[in-house]
């Protein structure tokens, strides 16, 4: 099989990313590690535990939860600012009020804040699996515990698009682990973790059943043409081995086909061990198995297996095994199949319950996570072979118990010098007279060197963390701005991940069309649009413009959109982009010039800067928030100036009905004036704007005079004055070159930028902004 085409999604080593005038604040960003005690009576509810991971402190571990609830599962909410909780609600006291939320719900909390935001109603209660996020269409898939049956979520809405249908009862029952008389919340899911194929279709594990279906999302416009219906259409199926449990995070597309591995755990009670499952959908999207690897031992004492993981070569994949043998200790194997032949080509002793694989690329090395020991296991990725155990906890509870001890969710930092996870321990409350009282099973958040393989530091929990599941989410350096009009924000540069300094924007919150992936290279301006309201709550899309410039400048002449983590070619060579530029979109925003002009427009929307090349799980990501006050102007007018000019200009009638207006200072004028007067000296506006070298880009401030003048012949006046000559409104505006104070710039430089000058009504300026006066300047300085 060939492997160079593979699209790798690998078990997560940096972490998954959340959620954008002058900056009016920010907030230092931090990697956090979230976790869910799951309460233990109707008088304890549930609640999660937020841990800084650098800091290796708990930054909270309360919420405002619902009594008689107990959590059971932690997701990051997609891209989002929110995570999602899975919980059921606690009958063992017998008491349940009917005021309190259906048990079909996902709960949406803020990630930063640790604060319920509200529920998701489910057709069916989700299981505590993780939630399948897809990076091309942004939907979350969630699985049902109790029913085969899976739901598509939008993040950004927080709302059920679409759900598969309740499958019809099987004719055969596979045999289950757990005991069908337990109460509905203990039993082993129905449904397996969910899992996205393409853009478009993805898997529903029916583990009751024995059966994985392929289905395809479909979406179109509603008939009435105001929004997308999503729907779910059945493909194929196909019986598998006893209850699968989990896809293996692998695309292969190499021979047109889609291939993919699930790790099916087995049944002790029928002899089937686990095993790996390689299957393919071919054009027809028809779904088959077409190869599968037992794994070794003898299945009648084996455990079941949950995980398997690719290795970075593409080539390997990494699947765990335990053994309950009938004399000595339990033991567990972590097995590497070959993909071409599907054979075990090592076999690797490493604890109980041999779980998940994380991959450290850099070093060479993997960390196998034995999810019922107190060690963990590190291994040699390239000869595949044990280097040596590392004990996480001093000790471990009775392996009848069936408890697990270390969770399969961990995090490796970006210099892959660190790695993180927890694990569960057991503490002997004692009574006054020596006898234990209880065997309570505490927590502790680990930190291992991965430069001498050793425990770095551990962080006590005093709480019960559930299964030991949990996710890992950047919350991003949050920076504010304010804008009621077009402006250019200095970034600091931010390194990529290989080292040298390059980034780029995409969209957050609140912006239709923006840019979802990083690229190197130039082309056009960044085009989107947000929704902003006005003062009677009514909605209006607003066009903006944006792109990134280097000292102020389109790196001499380049277009760079905000998502190009480019760096300029020219001298000096690998220039960074140090400003955000937006604008207000003249040209697609008549319309609403057209219909709504002087109309306040207000709301709010973000922008996402990350790393390149590691868009996903950079962890100097920044979030830029803009606060948007803007009134919509009357009109746009964009001129061109490589020398004097001199502009008509058509009346405007002022507010007491007569005919005056009047220029003040816009997008980079310095010195201009900012309010309007009424006189008729005679006399002009002197000012000045930055300018930069289209050969070198070197910046110069440029000094401009200019004036305002009437057909009758009255004598010029600056351009803030919105007096009339004989009742007669100015009709031309004169800008040139002051050529006595520019007489220090070099000769015969070519200089480029652009500035604005915002003409007003008389007399009240901030009633309506009725024109925005934009130049374009391409200025050869003469000779002097």
């Amino acid at each position: 099989m060939k492997t160079k085409n593979i699209l790798l999604s690998m078990v997560v080593l940096m972490g998954s990313l959340s959620w954008g005038g002058a900056s009016a604040s920010s907030s230092s960003g931090e990697m956090r590690a979230y976790y869910v005690d799951p309460g233990s009576s109707t008088d304890q509810a549930g609640k999660i535990i937020a841990i800084d991971v650098v800091g290796m402190r708990v930054v909270h571990k309360s919420i405002d939860y619902p009594e008689h609830r107990n959590l059971s599962g932690i997701n990051k909410a997609g891209e989002t600012k929110n995570l999602y909780v899975s919980d059921y609600p606690n009958r063992s006291g017998g008491y349940f009020p009917a005021s309190d939320h259906k048990q079909n719900s996902i709960q949406i909390v803020d990630a930063r804040s640790v604060s319920l935001e509200g529920s998701i109603e489910l057709p069916e209660s989700p299981a505590i699996s993780p939630m399948a996020y897809n990076t091309h269409n942004k939907y979350v898939l969630v699985a049902a515990k109790n029913k085969a049956i899976s739901s598509i979520i939008d993040p950004s809405t927080n709302k059920v698009l679409a759900s598969t249908p309740v499958p019809m009862k099987c004719h055969v029952r596979v045999v289950r682990h757990a005991l069908l008389e337990e109460p509905y919340y203990m039993r082993i899911p129905y449904s397996g973790v969910p899992f996205w194929f393409t853009e478009d279709t993805f898997a529903v594990i029916n583990r009751n059943c024995g059966f994985i279906s392929l289905y395809r999302m479909k979406q179109k416009v509603k008939s009435n043409g105001r929004g997308v219906k999503t729907s779910v259409e059945f493909l194929s199926k196909v019986r598998t081995p006893p209850l699968v449990h989990s896809f293996v995070n692998i695309r292969d597309y190499s021979k047109g086909t889609g291939t993919y591995y699930a790790v099916a755990e087995g049944s002790p009670k029928n002899n089937i061990p686990p095993m790996l499952l390689e299957i393919t959908i071919n054009g027809d999207n028809k779904i088959h198995i077409k190869r599968t690897r037992s794994l070794p031992g003898d299945p009648k004492n084996m455990e079941s297996s949950y995980y398997a993981d690719v290795h970075p070569d593409g080539k390997h994949i990494y699947i765990g095994s335990s053994t309950k043998p009938t004399k000595g200790a339990n033991v567990g194997y972590m097995h590497v199949i070959n993909r071409d032949s599907m054979k075990i080509v090592s076999t690797i002793k490493t604890g109980f319950g041999s779980a998940r694989t994380t991959f450290i690329p850099k070093r060479g090395l993997a960390i196998v996570t034995n999810t019922k020991d107190n060690f963990v296991t590190v291994i040699n990725t390239k000869t595949h072979k044990k280097i040596k155990d590392i004990n996480v906890t001093s000790g471990t509870i009775s392996i009848d118990e069936d408890k697990i001890l270390q969770s399969v969710t961990t995090f490796v930092d970006s210099d892959q010098d660190y790695f993180y996870s927890s694990a569960a321990h057991t503490v002997n409350d004692w009574f006054g007279n020596g006898q234990p009282e209880d065997h309570s099973l505490n927590s502790v958040f680990y930190k291992l060197n991965l430069e001498d393989l050793e425990i770095y530091r551990k962080l006590a929990l005093r709480e019960h963390i559930y299964e030991l599941e949990g996710v890992f989410v950047y919350i991003p350096l949050v920076i504010s701005h304010t804008m009621n009009k077009e402006i250019s924000i200095s970034i600091k540069p931010v390194k990529r991940t290989t080292g040298h300094r390059s980034s780029a924007f995409v969209g957050g919150a609140n912006t239709i069309g923006s840019p979802t992936k990083m690229i190197w290279g130039v082309g056009v301006f960044t085009r989107f649009s947000i929704e902003l309201k006005d003062e009677d709550g009514k909605p209006h899309k607003v066009h903006l413009v944006a792109n990134l410039r280097i000292d102020g400048k389109r790196c001499w002449g380049l277009k760079i959109p905000i998502n190009s983590a480019i760096t300029c070619a020219n001298k000096p060579k690998n220039k960074l982009a140090n400003k955000l530029h937006i604008a207000f979109d003249s040209t697609l925003n008549k319309d609403l010039v057209k219909n709504f002009a002087g109309t306040r427009l207000m709301g709010n929307f973000s922008l996402k800067r990350s790393q390149w090349k590691n868009a996903g799980h950079a962890l100097s990501s920044e979030m830029h928030e803009f606060a948007v006050d803007w009134i919509v102007p009357a009109k746009v007018v964009n001129h061109t100036i490589n020398g004097d000019i001199s502009i008509d200009i058509k009346p405007i009638k002022r507010t007491t009905g007569h005919k005056s207006a009047a220029f003040v200072g816009g997008f980079n004028t310095i010195n201009v004036p900012t309010k309007m007067v009424w006189a008729s000296t005679a006399s002009a506006t002197n000012f000045s704007v930055v300018l930069h070298d289209e050969y070198n880009g070197v910046e110069y401030t440029v000094h401009l005079v200019a004036d305002t003048g009437s057909k009758l012949g009255c004598r010029y006046m600056t351009i803030n004055s919105a007096a009339t000559c004989r009742y007669e409104p100015d009709d031309k505006l004169n800008i040139s070159f002051d050529k006595a104070l520019n007489k220090n710039l070099p000769n015969n430089i070519t200089l480029g930028g652009h500035f604005s000058l915002k003409r007003l009504q008389w007399p009240h300026m901030n009633t309506t902004n009725i024109e925005m006066h934009n130049f374009e300047v391409n200025w050869k300085v003469p000779p002097h």
